[in-house]
């Protein structure tokens, strides 16, 4: 099915030629499987942090971790699930009882690393994960379900034309990242 897809995508295009498109089988697997539990394609997951780095040894001292693991919480975002239980400062330690490197690695392979996102990659929109964090110094798991990212500026308009309401002269209308890309100039 979808190397009829990539084949029709490839011939149609007349100004086109010579294009080929690899789509890894890892991401057709998960677009098919994604597909038969959920009647439709729901994207890979995300789980809604910005991470840092702990390699730092007098860093991780500050935030109380005893091992050299873990990444730091920087940021959570305010639309995703898991900000009802981390909480920004929190160190992940382990992700699905998969320990979590200081350089944000998880073991992969026999003898190789690779990076902390590939774990969440593997997940579909739904799944429940179990994280271990350190929170001031003390250890707890837990749980929350992986979704995908929520855009507080949409992306795309479902395919219509925006909304708008006139009033006075003036033209109000939904932010979205197409019109702030078109009027990037004038907005700043």
């Amino acid at each position: 099915m979808m190397m009829e897809i990539a084949l029709e995508l490839h011939f149609r295009s007349d100004d086109a030629e010579n294009i080929g498109y690899v789509i890894p089988t890892t991401v057709v697997s998960h677009f098919l499987e994604d597909y038969e539990r959920n009647g439709k394609y729901c994207g890979f997951p995300c789980l809604g942090v910005l991470l840092q780095k702990l390699e730092n040894p007098v860093l991780r001292a500050c935030l109380k971790v005893p091992s050299n693991e873990g990444v730091l919480v920087r940021k959570v975002e305010p639309t995703s699930d898991i900000s009802n239980v981390v909480k920004e400062g929190d160190v992940i330690v382990s992700f699905d009882g998969v320990h979590v490197g200081c350089e944000g690695t998880v073991p992969f392979r026999s003898s190789e690393r690779i990076a902390f996102r590939y774990l969440i990659s593997q997940k579909f929109t739904g799944d429940s994960v179990e994280l271990g964090i350190i929170r001031e110094g003390e250890f707890m798991k837990v749980q929350a379900v992986l979704k995908p990212r929520v855009h507080l500026v949409p992306y795309h308009i479902e395919g219509g034309q925006p909304s708008y309401l006139i009033v006075a002269g003036l033209v109000f209308t939904p932010l979205s990242e197409p019109l702030i890309e078109e009027e990037e100039d004038s907005i700043g």
